[in-house]
């Protein structure tokens, strides 16, 4: 936990010294394999450049209601295309143009990323696939190619910038991107249109509200590209004077022919029993509502263990302060003791650790894994006032402890899991 102050410390002095010289400030941090600058893949002239706005409060889930992608035209300049969905049915058609132009992109350039900044592009995606049960293979295949980056993550672990926080508008003065639609101006907009589709069956939005986002949406999308060239740039320089950066490992994202070819039969059966359904569910009477609710049963259980596969290997890639805000988490244990068994008979070991104050969801009885998917054990019991674990650990695991402080253990598609940090 002590890295954790350190960094706090740190950029708090670097605020105090970019306030005392009047300017802003920045300074590339020493990276470990698999962070910061080492998670920059080699840039492709297929690369997209990826930027939604949703409102959470439309309807039952929320719409995401612009979806702008940014990408190299034949010339070499940025071209921006901006989709409208005001409704459900537009927002299942874009999402499916979305993925359908990132595939046939894939098909002529192989090596493509989608930069986004933050969480939210990425989740978007997952949260539309699972909603309309629909090109769920394409997107498991960019999740598992690790098709999508973050550069706001990259950006955190890579500079430390005299910002109050790490936002794309705060470090788009140290890439050097001027936006075109004052921020004022855009915001204004967006809270019309978005209380437009929130309070309106029929929302009336005006072309001039339409254009202020989009270009602001656009904004967004070319920010990305420059902020990526930025961090490029920087990682180039390190190189030049004699570090090691190396580049992310190259992921498989063929389809796997065995789940293609039962994609295929659900995929049919799906389109069948929803070929004339309403896209808003309102509308649907209650026959239709319930061949909605059979069709989404299809391939339930295999579409909500992919959630949980997702989540674990999203937390795999945060760093230990980031793990620190994940509730399912808990950071930094340490060896206690060893708790007596619970029988006479009982041969496998339980093991008390320690953890610094966090909230978490761990409860009795979740089964605890490695980062390589092996066995570590059971939890017996949790504490969270005396911040205590106990653990009954595989015989094999018996004299085995993780150095102190460095063990995250983390809740996943089989409860949770262990990983040494």
């Amino acid at each position: 936990m002590t890295e954790g102050y350190v960094r706090i410390r740190e950029q708090a002095r670097i605020q105090l010294e970019a306030r005392i010289e009047g300017k802003p400030k920045f300074e590339c941090l020493p990276n470990e394999p698999g962070e910061g600058f080492s998670c920059l893949p080699p840039p492709s002239t297929g690369d997209i450049f990826l930027d939604l706005e949703g409102d959470p409060f439309v309807g039952d889930g929320g719409l995401e209601y612009l979806f702008g992608v940014a990408t190299a035209g034949d010339d070499g300049t940025l071209v921006y295309e901006g989709r409208w969905a005001l409704d459900r049915g537009q927002e299942r058609a874009v999402f499916e143009w979305f993925i359908d132009f990132t595939f046939e992109r894939l098909q002529r350039f192989p090596d493509l990323h989608i930069y986004h900044f933050g969480g939210y592009e990425s989740g978007a995606v997952k949260r539309l696939m699972l909603r309309y049960a629909t090109r769920e293979e394409e997107v498991d295949r960019l999740l598992r190619g690790k098709v999508f980056i973050d550069l706001h993550g990259i950006a955190k672990q890579g500079v430390r910038a005299s910002v109050e926080q790490y936002s794309l508008k705060e470090l788009e003065r140290y890439c050097g991107y001027q936006r075109d639609v004052p921020l004022p101006e855009a915001n204004q907009a967006r809270h019309f249109i978005e209380h437009q589709l929130e309070l309106s069956p029929v929302p009336e939005l005006t072309d001039e509200a339409c254009r202020v986002v989009e270009d602001y949406n656009e904004d967004d999308c070319r920010a990305t590209e420059r902020l990526r060239r930025w961090l490029e740039d920087l990682r180039a320089a390190i190189v030049a004077a004699g570090a090691d950066i190396p580049r992310p490992d190259t992921k498989n994202t063929s389809p796997s022919e065995e789940v293609t070819a039962h994609q295929r039969r659900v995929a049919a059966l799906f389109n069948a029993l929803t070929r004339d359904l309403p896209s808003e569910p309102k509308d649907r009477t209650p026959e239709q509502a319930a061949r909605w609710l059979l069709a989404h049963a299809l391939d339930w259980h295999r579409r909500e263990e992919k959630v949980k596969w997702w989540e674990f290997f999203r937390m795999k890639e945060y760093s230990e302060e980031e793990l620190l805000d994940e509730k399912t988490v808990l950071v930094g244990l340490s060896f206690r003791r060893r708790m007596p068994k619970t029988s006479p008979r009982e041969r496998a070991p339980i093991d008390q650790y320690h953890y610094p104050r966090q909230e978490c969801s761990i409860r009795e009885q979740n089964k605890l894994y490695t980062l390589d998917e092996n066995r570590f054990g059971t939890v017996v019991s949790i504490d969270a006032l005396a911040q205590t674990i106990d653990i009954k650990k595989l015989i094999k695991l018996d004299t085995l402890h993780p150095p102190s402080g460095k063990t995250t253990i983390c809740r996943s598609h089989k409860s949770a899991r262990v990983t040494p940090l």
